[in-house]
């Protein structure tokens, strides 16, 4: 994880612009909680025009006049960019005139006589529009906690912000910033061992899937299979039930469901989960689409574009093209080869769940298109998605695919959650989506508790369903096998 020393002086600077969304100000806000809780020396920094967001957003929060500080006063300064501006964030400077060196915004560090942070002895961070914290003009470092020693693999690939990177078993991703890390990018603690012999009573939960199983705009606590673990221990001390759940998120980047297995066999098959969650649908979909469609139909495996350029690399073959060799990406395979596979590796994956003792619980995660009518900000992120992605011919013939997905899904006789229907009901009064797939806490919050439900009705503990804003029933609730609970 990115992490602020606890023991530094640290400074957090609010500047928010007058026309900044709700939802942004609300994780930007949440996100300074979560990075600065365990900080022993805080200064809150604002300008006068900022008080009233202060007081919004973090009323219990007291703010100090920057007229009066010094930057000898601080270790690390940090900045909150509450919209999506991160790549092209600019430090606050003011210049007097074109041919005047820059100056800082805020007084207090002008008396650093420091030009940038690039060459300061301060250490600069951001706290970005979905409370992500990262360095600022600067790479990461070993303060910034990495887990770079943690493995050969680690040591060998780069510190970078976001990326993957080479695994002798498909590939390991990095994305630090939303909290802990383990040494393999899964957002779980390093030990697991307490685990593999806990008693009966104690339930373990496991969630795969890709980026949105990951949650990657959410800080941990937010994450659904936060969500889950929590309303399930709720629901049991509710109901007087002697049982304790832990849930673990093994969701990452890029995954499909043959990521997914690969996760299982290697990390988890020991522990011998209770219940297994696959929330995923759109990786398998997407990329089964542009890939060689003759591993797809032959083979059976759905893999990551980006990995033929590895291959390029590896053997020093630049020279060939890669299978989708320009952009816009064109669709290749067949719609029953990328469903065909789909569905077979997630039965593949229940199959290895149960037979070591589990119950799997088969999920399709939402996409933008399955929502009732778009939140503005959805509308406008869909929009500068599409902008900077080479899958936007791609994902507009994925979505019939994703439709017969749910509707294949609805026949099968099995534990299911189709949150790709239940995204229908809601409209444009809700903030669910950051992008065409990915979503914010509140959407989090729907997943969690839907699959919450489904947990619960199956332990037994269901006799009123969870719900959260807007209230409305998120699931079936007896946990049986292949109902949907009617729209709204």
């Amino acid at each position: 994880m990115t992490r602020l020393d606890t023991e530094a002086r640290t400074a957090v600077i609010f500047d928010p612009p007058a026309d900044i969304a709700i939802p942004h100000s609300r994780q930007v806000a949440e996100g300074f909680r979560f990075h600065t809780a365990n900080v022993k020396y805080l200064s809150v920094i604002a300008p006068s025009e900022a008080r009233r967001w202060i007081e919004t957003y973090l009323p219990d929060v007291s703010v100090q006049d920057p007229s009066v500080l010094k930057s000898d006063e601080f270790d690390a300064i940090v900045f909150t960019i509450p919209r999506n501006e991160t790549k092209f964030y600019v430090p606050p400077f003011v210049t007097q005139s074109s041919n005047a060196s820059p100056k800082w915004k805020w007084p207090f560090l002008r008396s650093r006589s420091v030009a940038s942070p690039q060459v300061s002895s301060l250490r600069f961070y951001i706290i970005d529009w979905n409370g992500r914290l990262s360095p600022l003009a600067r790479e990461y470092d070993d303060q910034d906690a990495l887990n770079m020693d943690a493995h050969i693999f680690n040591r060998l690939s780069k510190p970078e912000a976001w990326g993957f990177y080479y695994f002798p078993y498909g590939y390991l991703f990095r994305y630090p910033g939303m909290g802990p890390l383990n040494q393999f990018g899964f957002r779980v603690p390093d030990d697991l061992s307490n685990l593999k012999n806990r008693a009966a009573n104690h339930k373990l939960v496991l969630c795969y899937g890709g980026s949105t199983g990951f949650s990657m705009y959410t800080l941990p606590h937010q994450m659904y299979p936060a969500v889950v673990e929590c309303a399930l221990n709720k629901k049991a001390l509710e109901s007087g039930a002697d049982v304790k759940f832990t849930v673990l998120n093994f969701g990452q980047h890029g995954h499909v469901v043959m990521n997914s297995i690969l996760t299982y066999t290697l990390f988890n098959y020991h522990l011998k989960p209770d219940f297994v969650v696959g929330h995923d649908g759109w990786n398998d979909i997407l990329y089964g689409m542009v890939q060689d469609p003759r591993i797809l139909k032959d083979g059976n495996v759905a893999y990551q574009n980006n990995l033929e350029g590895w291959s390029q690399i590896l053997h020093g073959t630049s020279q060939l093209q890669q299978t989708q060799a320009e952009t816009p990406f064109r669709a290749m395979g067949t719609a029953p080869a990328v469903l065909g596979q789909y569905f077979s590796r997630k039965r593949q994956l229940e199959a290895m769940v149960e037979a070591n003792g589990g119950k799997f619980i088969w999920g399709l995660q939402p996409n933008w298109a399955g929502k009732g009518r778009l939140h503005p900000l959805e509308s406008a992120n869909v929009e500068a998605f599409k902008s900077h992605t080479p899958f936007t011919e791609v994902t507009q013939m994925a979505l019939p695919l994703f439709e017969r997905a749910s509707l294949q899904l609805e026949k099968l006789d099995v534990v299911k959650v189709d949150l790709y229907k239940e995204f229908r009901k809601y409209g444009e009064d809700d903030y669910l989506f950051v992008d065409t797939v990915h979503l914010s806490p509140d959407g989090d919050e729907i997943v969690g508790k839907a699959y919450a439900n489904v947990i619960a009705g199956l332990c037994g503990l269901n006799k009123k369903g969870f719900s959260n804003e807007p209230n409305r029933d998120l699931s079936d609730q007896s946990g049986g096998r292949g109902t949907n609970p009617p729209p709204n």
